[in-house]
This record gives C-alpha cells, structure tokens and sequence, in this order.
C-alpha cells in the first residue's frame, strides 16, 4: 500500500513539473518564439475624382492619435483595434462636407459616418482598402434684380438662404441678367440689363474674392441686354442678346476675354423672343431656348437656326394662369433635370418669379415654388467650392 502511495505522489510531482515549467508559447507548434501579434498594414488607397472639379491634385491624410497629428505616408503595423482616422487634403488645405459629397463605403472597413469628410475605421483581422469617391456640391442660385443679392435656392421649398454679392470697383453690382460657371478656369461669367451700368456689360467673377472686371461694355449700345449664358465645348461664352425696335434676338460667342463674334439673328418658323433663357440641349449641336409669347422653349443650332418648338403645358399654377403670360428667364441644365426661372407678367403692375421644371419629355412646365413679387434673376448652376 506503501509503495503504491509513493508511485503516484511521483506521478503527480511529474504532472506538476510538465505543466508549471512550459508556458503556452513552449508547445510543439511554437517551440521556441514568444508570444506573437498579428499587425495589419493599408494595401490599397484609392480616390474616385469622376465628379470632382476643383483645382488641385486629392490625397489621403492620416492619423492613428484621434486627430492630433496627420501624415501623408500610411501608418504601418496596425493592431486589432487600433483606430485610424483619414481625411482628405487638396494639396493647399483639407476639404470638407460644405463644398464636396463624401463616400467611404467601398473601403473594406465600414467607418462610423460613411458619408462625413473624415472616415473614422477601427482596425479588425485584415489589411485595409481605402476607397473614396468625392464629388462637386452643386448649388442653385439666382439673384435678386434690385439688390444684386445671390440666394441658394432650395428647389423642395423655394427656400432662398443668403449666398454673397458681387462688386464692382467696391460698389454691389446689380441688374445682373445672366450668369455661369466656366470650369475651364473657373471664373464666373455675367451679363447685365440695358439699365445696369455698363449697359448690357459682360463681367468675368473672380469666385472666392467675389470682385469683377467688365470684360466687353457693349460701348456701341449693341444690344439692349445679354440675357442668359451658357460655356461652349470650345470654351467660349454663348449667350442669347435682344435689340428692341422689333428686331429678331440672336445669339452671340464671346471669348473668355470679352471679344466678341457677329451677332446670329435667330431664324425659323418660330422665334424666340423676350425671355431668352438658354441651355444646353440633348447634345452638342442643341441648344433650348425660352420664349416670352408664351410658356415654350425652342430647340436651335448655335448660329440660331430654330429646329424645332414645345408648347409647354402649364402644371400646379392656377386654373387661370395664362401660358402667354409666362417669359422663361433663365435655364439650367441639370444632371437629372432643366429647371428654369419664370416671370408671370399679368400687367405693368402684376408680376410674379417662379421657379420651374421644364419636362421636355412630356411637353410640361412645372410649378415648384415661387410667385415672389420681387424680381429673380440669373438662376445659375456653381459649385459650393466656388464661393
């Protein structure tokens, strides 16, 4: 009995010995490291610019202290659970959620806000694709004719929010007719009514600075007003112009100097008249053109040659509105839609702005909010960077 008790208290010093001398790093399957971790690493990082615009070349930035300090060059050796923070920098300064739409959600980590101008990602088993698409913010704006004021437009509501004014040797400009965003160099583009001064003026807009020059001062009294403006695929300014006294309007090229073509008197079965806004068509050739005799925009070639007409029914204005009251101001092509400014003029005394979609595929002009009884002008296409 003796000797059995003494054959399994060695049995057991034995055990004790195996299991307090090896740790769990000693086993056969890694007999002689230490402990180990896995790190994760960054293995592709890639910005989708299809949408972007503005000047400068995009770069991601990034940060493994919460935003206390950022790099160019991706942090490496990244462990489980590690934070890393990413924004995006244009090569001067960080760009931001007020100028651009964000879209983290291609990354292999989901960041907390798919959609904010700095993903946040928490470190998990794999190495890491970054993957963001940035794209222009778009506004619509139009001006008020008496103030020169500019307003963000919100199409859902008619909502005008306070945007900036331009000036003119330190005074506010106003009575602008036309404006347009040329992205070729980014400068803004405007046109003045025959009551401005100059008189039916072109300005070329230096965007952020918001300062003007005029580039062309119509000084012969050309035309009564540049109405509406558009920027060719040549990078040359189109506008529609009128002359009064009867005279056909016409289209007019400028160059981004200011200088000028020869006036193309618009011809056809049906010309345009008073209203004048002006768009982009379906394609290159095409161009639409609003009317002032009636709610109807004409389709033209740009020397001026008018193709084809549409008779707009009117939508979601009163029983009584009158379709020959309506002169189309401004258009804008959209990348969904054409939206245009609308002046309902009942009589000397009676008139309202509306903001419209123009539904070229059902022949309709379609009330979206409005009847101001002050005047609006220039409904432009700019970018929120640009301002």
């Amino acid at each position: 009995m003796k000797m059995r008790k003494l054959a399994l208290y060695a049995l057991l010093v034995s055990w004790a010995f195996v299991q307090f001398g090896c740790g769990k790093d000693d086993s056969p399957s890694n007999p002689d490291d230490g402990p180990t971790e896995t790190f994760y690493n960054i293995t592709q990082a890639t910005i989708n610019t299809d949408g972007f615009t503005a000047p400068g070349e995009l770069s991601f930035w990034y940060s493994i202290d919460n935003g206390e300090s950022y790099t160019i060059e991706k942090p490496e050796d990244l462990s489980k659970g590690d934070e890393l923070w990413v924004k995006i920098n244009n090569g001067e300064v960080d760009i931001y959620e007020e100028d651009f739409y964000f879209d983290w959600s291609g990354s292999s980590l989901v960041p907390a806000d798919t959609e904010s101008d700095l993903a946040k990602f928490v470190v998990k088993e794999t190495d890491i694709t970054l993957e963001a698409t940035v794209t222009d913010k778009i506004e619509l704006l139009v001006s008020n004719r008496n103030t020169g004021q500019f307003y963000v437009l919100d199409l859902s509501d008619g909502g005008l929010t306070p945007a900036f004014n331009i000036t003119l040797n330190g005074n506010n400009v106003t009575d602008i007719r036309g404006m347009v965003y040329n992205y070729n160099n980014h400068k803004i583009y405007a046109s003045l009514t025959e009551e401005s001064v100059p008189s039916g003026g072109l300005l070329q807009v230096e965007p952020n600075v918001l300062t003007t020059q005029v580039i062309n001062g119509n000084e012969n009294n050309s035309w009564k007003g540049i109405s509406d403006l558009v920027v060719t695929n040549d990078n040359t300014i189109l506008a529609t112009i009128g002359f009064g006294g009867g005279q056909n309007p016409a289209l007019i090229e400028f160059e981004i100097d200011g200088s000028m073509s020869e006036p193309k008197l618009f011809s056809g079965d049906n010309i345009p008249c008073c209203g004048l806004g002006l768009s982009k068509g379906t394609n290159d050739e095409e161009y639409l053109i609003g009317d002032g005799f009636s709610a109807m925009v004409h389709k033209s070639n740009d020397s001026g040659e008018i193709s084809e007409t549409i008779e707009l029914e009117l939508v979601g204005f009163a029983e009584d509105a009158d379709p020959a009251n309506f002169f189309i101001k401004n258009l804008v092509q959209t990348s969904d839609s054409y939206y245009a400014l609308c002046l309902e003029k009942i009589d000397n005394e009676t008139q309202y702005t509306h903001i419209v979609k123009v539904d070229l595929e059902n022949a309709q002009l379609v009330y979206l909010s409005g009847a101001f009884s002050t005047q609006y002008n220039a409904l432009v296409q700019i970018p929120a960077y640009a301002f």
